[in-house]
């Protein structure tokens, strides 16, 4: 195993060599350690002539112990597509990453058993979009589900940071080397979610130039990792298309949110549920038939007053104004502020950018 993950290892510092070569590889001499130090006449059956020019050149100088020892220094840990704890569901895509580099404690996550659902979209959303990003973050947290995304502006930072600001778990899928988080403005969450909620991982080791393919390629291990992918917000040729399409090939539910009809950020996702993904009205969709809303509210009738009751009524449907659910309720404006303070607090209700209240 320790010559299969010395030349895994080598093949993601050299680059140049994807999964349909390495496969040929594999096939041609047996082991992928066998491959990689075979000798430069015979590579010409499974690379090309600019492939083994700069393999032949890179392993010259490669050393296994020295890369581990670096890796380790940063703090990065690294799984290869032979080790028994890579991630299960990512054998499954069509170009599965031959090594995986990691920083925070990859305990905390359980590819085998956790539920992990992607989250992508706009990097320009609307207040109603970064509402939904919120609530899905928050929502997934609460329930123990772990966030995948991407760590770009907009939707999947704002899903991401609710996760952690609810002490829920997050994967964060970067499209750069591992120690170089993209955008530099997501820094500080980077480090907290290395720090206690969950990993940050990448194909490509510390010190990698990164083109921008990387950052199309990334989508595959979103996918990947993810039982369902959550689309929040996108125009007619948004990336996360490109994401909701891949899964759709790799036979992952896709869950698309709604919007209003005249915004160029719903025509993404209603591309979508024209062909024929599925509709998300609430976070908990994505793993039950039945709406979780619905049965939210018949749980929480069983445990909050009447008058709460009258204003999850309201909520479970729409979002409102405290005004408003005094007029609906017949209950004064005070009395309203105070029991939904007691709602927010206890995590039933939350307060959306524009001042409303929503479940």
């Amino acid at each position: 195993m320790d010559d299969a993950r010395a030349a895994c290892l080598g093949i993601a510092y050299c680059g140049g060599i994807g999964h349909a070569a390495f496969q040929r590889m594999v096939q041609e001499f047996g082991s992928i350690h066998k491959a990689f130090y075979a000798p430069q006449k015979l590579l010409t059956k499974v690379l090309t002539e600019n492939q083994i020019a700069h393999l032949v050149s890179f392993r010259k100088t490669y050393s296994y112990k020295e890369s581990v020892r670096l890796l380790q220094k940063n703090d990065v840990w690294f799984l290869c597509i032979y080790d028994a704890d890579y991630p299960p569901s990512l054998h499954n895509i069509k170009d599965p990453p031959i090594c995986i580099f990691g920083r925070g404690d990859k305990s905390r996550i359980h590819f085998s058993d956790d539920t992990c659902i992607g989250v992508v979209g706009s990097r320009k959303p609307t207040e109603y979009g970064k509402d939904v990003a919120v609530w899905c973050g928050q929502v997934y947290a609460d329930n123990g589900i772990v966030v995948v995304s991407g760590l770009a502006y907009g939707i999947d930072s704002i899903t991401q940071q609710a996760a952690v600001d609810h002490k829920g778990r997050t994967i964060a899928v970067l499209g750069t080397n591992i120690s170089s988080p993209y955008p530099s403005q997501n820094e500080l969450l980077y480090e907290s979610i290395i720090k206690k909620n969950g990993i940050v991982i990448s194909e490509y080791p510390p010190g990698t130039s990164i083109t921008r393919a990387a950052f199309v390629l990334r989508n595959r291990i979103i996918v990947g990792l993810s039982h369902s992918l959550v689309i929040v917000e996108g125009g007619e040729r948004s990336g996360s298309l490109i994401s909701a399409r891949y899964a759709a090939e790799n036979g992952k539910d896709v869950f698309a949110v709604p919007g209003h009809i005249t915004s160029e950020l719903s025509i993404g996702p209603h591309i979508l549920l024209k062909q024929g993904a599925q509709l998300l009205q609430h976070p908990l969709d994505v793993i039950t038939d039945q709406p979780m809303k619905v049965r939210k509210v018949n749980t929480l009738r069983e445990i909050i007053s009447d008058e709460e009751s009258k204003i999850v009524n309201i909520l479970s449907s729409q979002s409102a104004t405290a005004d408003f659910l005094a007029r609906n309720c017949d209950i004064s404006t005070s009395v309203v502020l105070s029991l939904l303070t007691t709602l927010e607090i206890r995590g039933i209700v939350r307060k959306t950018t524009e001042g409303k209240y929503a479940m």
